[in-house]
Order: C-alpha cells, then sequence, then structure tokens
C-alpha cells in the first residue's frame, strides 16, 4: 500500500505525457500550488495540453503555502540558494514528510528531503 507522494511540476508533465510510471497501489497523490501555477502558465500550452493538466490537477490534492510552509521555504532558499518556486516545493514536501517525485536535480541539495526520480516510460 502506496503513502504520500508529492509531485513536482516535471512529475505533472511527464504524467501527462505518459511517461511517468505508475506510483504504488493506494498511494495519496499531492502537489504545490506552485507546481499547479508553473504547469498552467506553461508558455508552449496547447489547449489539448491544458485540457490534460486540468485532468491531472483533478486527480492530485493541491496544497496551499501555510504557514509552516512559509518557515520552511525561507529555511531551504537561504541554505541551500534555490529559487522561490524550488524552495516553497521542497518545504511542502519537507512540512508533509513526503517523498518529492522529480526530475530536478538541484532539488538534491535540500538535506533530508526524499527525492525521487522514477525512471520515465518510453513514448
Amino acid at each position: 500500500m502506496g503513502g504520500v507522494i508529492l509531485l513536482d511540476t516535471n512529475a505533472l508533465i511527464y504524467w501527462g505525457q505518459g511517461r511517468l510510471p505508475e506510483p504504488e497501489e493506494g498511494s495519496f497523490l499531492i502537489t504545490s500550488v506552485i507546481c499547479e501555477l508553473e504547469v498552467l502558465t506553461w508558455p508552449q500550452m496547447t489547449p489539448a495540453d491544458e485540457e490534460v493538466a486540468r485532468e491531472i490537477l483533478k486527480a492530485v490534492s493541491v496544497l496551499p503555502i501555510d504557514e509552516p510552509v512559509k518557515q520552511q521555504a525561507i529555511h531551504i532558499r537561504r541554505s541551500t540558494g534555490l529559487s522561490l518556486p524550488d524552495s516553497i516545493i521542497a518545504a511542502t514536501a519537507s512540512v508533509t514528510g513526503a517523498p518529492l517525485w522529480t526530475y530536478d536535480t538541484a532539488l538534491d541539495r535540500v538535506e533530508g528531503l526524499r527525492v525521487v526520480a522514477p525512471p520515465l516510460l518510453p513514448v
């Protein structure tokens, strides 16, 4: 039985492309509001892409930026120099205790963060 998994922006995009492997049965999928915004504001998005993105976002729980996430994001940004969006996404994973499915190797710099990059499926 799976646990909670936080999907980064790139994992959500790969899911829409059919390249993200299926999480373990029973997994509860979450994402940050930052990832939602990054996906929906992708400049090359076509109307068909947007439709797929919105369907995917309906299948995950989108978490807001609350006070614990803000405080953790401040700590992460100051200690790693990551961008503010990446710091917020990492903080959301850290605060929830969820592994972060991402293909962004910069997030490996966050101490204690469980970063997972599942092998992508062929197109």
